[in-house]
């Protein structure tokens, strides 16, 4: 999915450090003071989707309450399930808790419908996910998603997007606390960086370890369903499989198999590193999912985790604020830690690694310092393949800088040069 893709997550790198610096500057000014974690971190994360995805600003860290639309999604969350588990003629007897499903999941709508219209009102060329639903066709039949179809998506990415991460970022916080000495070799490798860039988050490997060895141990998205489509089967162990049957995966069994994790209750990065992590058998950490309904959104939630947690890591000292607390689980649509609190202490002053730049490209040094007038140059055709949007910003990049080298470039798709590819020049 390009508004996905390798290029795209890493151009929302600026957004993304926009909303962490938020979370830094925020939790500097409660320092010493006890923090919620869960929430505040699901503040962090609601923003940052909505940002990135939708060029929407909830502004949670200006709110002294809860938002009202994490408020509203739980609120229909937990009653769908409770719904779905009773008669339909009891849901018609529960009048109040309908009424407030009805109003917190109208009030979802409207949200999503305002944020569709004033981007219609004011369309920009931000190539967003929502610009990419609004203005997409189908290559084939041209047809374009509905703005009811787009309200839906919408909701999707905003409960989706913000739920397992912050969950993630919660219990990777608690792990760390209650292991020490990974909280010191974690800071101590982001204490290797004067700055935190999008080059920097790529070299945090034992960063990364950890965040992989906390979704290893506990699955913010603890589970799916599979189902046999090659006919009856007999699974290890003799369990008998009919076609369509459904079966239910259990992540926290299915990451603590002692045939694949030694010391599976342990939590322990390092066994994420040196090859570990690629040496694993298939299949044995899925966190993300499963096949073609894997999770779309897993590049853009490991690099806003990479770069929250160095942030974090990188400012403040973190302690509990009950030394006794052991680990409860809060179920909802997701898994995240109940009732977990801390405290931050500042390690340096505020601002000095809060950069939201990326690498800028250097230029050749062979590249002329001027640009050629326009009717000199020579045509050039540059064409790219996959639909993930990294080849085709590539292929831009080297067309805006084609006429340093004395070209006029045309960008196109390789299907439309099938036939006829240009032979009167590159």
């Amino acid at each position: 999915m390009p508004a996905f893709g390798p290029q795209a997550i890493r151009d929302m790198f600026p957004a993304m450090m926009d909303i962490s610096s938020q979370l830094i500057l925020r939790w500097e000014r409660f320092a010493g003071e006890e923090i919620d974690v869960c929430d505040n971190l699901t503040r962090l994360t609601l923003d940052t989707i909505a940002l990135c995805a939708f060029n929407y600003r909830f502004n949670t860290f200006y709110q002294t309450t809860i938002n009202r639309f994490v408020k509203s999604m739980a609120n229909v969350l937990v009653e769908s399930g409770k719904r779905s588990q009773r008669p339909s003629f009891v849901n018609k007897m529960m009048v109040k808790s309908t009424r407030r499903y009805h109003k917190d999941t109208a009030y979802l709508h409207q949200l999503c419908d305002d944020i569709v219209k004033e981007r219609r009102k004011h369309p920009n060329d931000v190539n967003d996910l929502l610009n990419r639903m609004i203005n997409g066709k189908d290559p084939d039949t041209g047809y374009q998603l509905s703005d009811e179809n787009i309200r839906y998506q919408i909701i999707t990415f905003l409960v989706a997007g913000h739920e397992t991460t912050s969950g993630l970022l919660s219990f990777t916080l608690y792990y760390l606390l209650k292991n020490p000495h990974v909280l010191q070799k974690a800071q101590a490798e982001i204490d290797q960086f004067s700055e935190i860039t999008i080059d920097v988050l790529g070299q945090l490997k034992y960063i990364d370890a950890i965040l992989k060895e906390t979704l290893r141990l506990q699955p913010t998205a603890p589970g799916f369903n599979v189902a046999s489509k090659v006919g009856d089967i007999i699974l290890p162990g003799g369990y008998e499989v009919h076609k369509n049957d459904t079966i239910s995966i259990l992540l926290p069994q299915l990451h603590r198999d002692p045939k694949v994790w030694d010391q599976p209750e342990e939590f322990r990065p390092e066994r994420m590193l040196n090859g570990g992590f690629e040496k694993l058998p298939p299949n044995s950490w899925k966190p993300f999912g499963n096949g073609q309904r894997a999770c779309i959104g897993r590049p853009f939630a490991w690099q806003e985790s990479l770069l929250a947690l160095a942030l974090i890591l990188k400012h403040f000292h973190l302690e509990f604020v009950d030394p006794a607390y052991d680990l409860r689980i809060k179920e909802t649509l997701t898994i995240k830690p109940d009732g977990f609190k801390m405290r931050v202490r500042p390690r340096q002053q505020i601002g000095f690694a809060l950069h939201s730049s990326t690498t800028t490209r250097k230029k050749s040094e062979k590249a002329p310092e001027t640009k050629a007038n326009r009717e000199d140059l020579r045509p050039m055709c540059v064409l790219f393949g996959s639909n993930s949007g990294s080849c085709q910003s590539f292929a831009e990049t080297l067309a805006s800088e084609a006429s340093l080298y004395g070209y006029n470039a045309s960008v196109s798709t390789l299907d439309s040069a099938v036939g006829h590819l240009p032979t009167d020049r590159p």
